[in-house]
Order: structure tokens, then sequence, then C-alpha cells
């Protein structure tokens, strides 16, 4: 009997559309071209146990169409999976820019400049919502003497400990900053 290749050519764009779906863009390659080479082997078996047929041009014209359409699938598939790669990885680096940018990394808290952002807003949702607002402000006496007198590694241990100690104490929602 006859292989009939019409019958399962939908399911071949399907399964290279799986691959790179379920599997990293290199995985998926290499899985997607052993299941061309395996169709192709296939269809050079259909070919030769088909000999003498006289539709046997046709056949290999569709075969040929299938190999064709299989490899732009692929190359297709293949450059989305890398820009889907490529777009995760520049989001998770403008994440980690965003968290340095709102942080103070020596204390962990917020930074001077999402403080300003975080502030402005609490202001305005204090007059648009009539919402309490509280802010309290601290001043570390005499740390600059702390600075000078045991230097900056030792003031700058003060910074952390308070800060860490006021990051361990406030409310959801409420924020420390430096």
């Amino acid at each position: 009997t006859a292989l009939d290749f019409r019958k399962f050519l939908l399911w071949i764009a399907i399964l290279y559309a799986f691959a790179f779906l379920i599997y990293s863009a290199q995985i998926a390659l290499r899985w997607s071209f052993f299941y061309l080479l395996s169709i192709f082997g296939l269809g050079i078996y259909y070919c030769i146990a088909s000999t003498g047929r006289s539709a046997l041009g046709d056949d290999i014209l569709m075969l040929t169409q299938i190999y064709g359409s299989g490899l732009v699938y692929i190359s297709l598939l293949y450059a989305i999976a890398k820009l889907k790669e490529k777009y995760i990885e520049a989001e998770i680096r403008s994440d980690m820019m965003s968290v340095i940018a709102n942080t103070d990394m020596l204390t962990g808290a917020f930074s001077r400049t999402r403080t300003e952002s975080y502030l402005s807003s609490q202001i305005t949702n204090f007059h648009i919502h009539k919402e309490p607002l509280s802010v309290l402000v601290l001043d570390l006496h005499k740390l600059k003497q702390i600075n000078d007198h045991y230097g900056h590694n030792a003031g700058d241990k003060v910074l952390i400990e308070v800060a860490q100690k006021l990051l361990r104490s406030v409310r959801t929602g409420d924020t420390v900053s430096r």
C-alpha cells in the first residue's frame, strides 16, 4: 500500500512548534533536525519502494516541499526562540538595574531617588484620597564623629545596623529610606 504523506502534513509543523515551546532553542533545534532527517529517511524509503509508479514525480515534488518547508519552519522557530531568550535576558537585566537604581546598596533601604519618587506619589495620594500619611525623619547623632574617629567602615556598620533594625521593625506597606 502506498504511504500518503498528505495525511500528516499539518502535524509536521506542529511537532516543530511543540519542540520550540517545550525545549530550549538549542535542544529544540537538534530535535527538529533529527525529526526532519527521520522524515527524509522515510521519504527516501518511500521513493525507493514506489519505483515505477506513475505518480512518483508528484510524490518527489511533495516530499521536496515538505523538506523545504521544514527547514523554513525550523529556521523561523529558532529565530523566534532566540529572540525570546534575548528578550528574557534583557528583562532580567532591566529588573536588576531597577533594583540597583532603587536600593541603597549599603543598607538595603530605598535609595534617595526611589524615596523622592515614592514620597511624591504618597503625597499625591494623600491629597486625592485624604488618606493618612506619616513621615519620620531620623538623624544619627554624632555619625560624623564616628566616621572621623573610628573610620568610615565603622560608620557604615552603624548605618547598616540601624537600617536593618528599621527594616525588620516597620509594618507591611511602610518603607525605610536612606
